[in-house]
């Protein structure tokens, strides 16, 4: 009898759904959304501001994971990622909040290492770009404006280069 309950309880179709639903919400909920607030980035949503979303040894994406995506998009194995923004600032100055910002799209961002060499690559029309790397020291040049960042194997490092000074005072 105790068997019989025990099979019925393992095997029942809506305990298995149960198990599978549990896991797709655990794969989303490992994603973490990173959202610049005009200074640095914040593990956060902002309303009405863009987020990266970011998973330890997967590559970021700029939209929410969903069921479907969420265990796809793995990092190759013995690589990072960098991704971030350049952003300018578009009101404020030396005495005033410099809390405005626009981000830069659609923007070339020089990429430098050592042993790598210089690559180029572009941030995409919500202003942020991201690449994937060996580990290592890298220097990121946006508009002559120029950012360090160490990236290390499985992770993604948030880069944000202020790509020029626009003093509105």
């Amino acid at each position: 009898m105790i068997r019989k309950l025990l099979f019925s309880i393992l095997f029942s179709p809506a305990i298995l759904l149960s198990a599978a639903c549990s896991h797709s919400s655990s794969q989303i909920s490992l994603w973490q959304p990173f959202t610049f607030n005009g200074v640095a980035f914040v593990n956060q949503r902002i309303d009405g501001l863009p987020s990266l979303w970011v998973r330890e040894g997967y590559y970021p994406r700029t939209s929410q994971p969903d069921n479907a995506t969420a265990g796809t998009g793995r990092l190759q194995p013995g690589s990072g990622a960098v991704s971030g923004t350049c952003y300018i600032h578009s009101s404020g100055g030396k005495i005033a909040d410099k809390s405005g910002f626009d981000l830069l799209r659609e923007e070339q961002i020089t990429v430098k290492n050592a042993s790598q060499g210089v690559s180029v690559i572009r941030s995409d029309s919500a202003g942020f770009f991201t690449e994937e790397l060996f580990p290592g020291r890298y220097e990121l040049f946006c508009r002559g404006a120029k950012t360090e960042v160490t990236v290390r194997e499985s992770k993604t490092v948030l880069a944000v280069i202020r790509g020029g000074k626009r003093m509105v005072d």
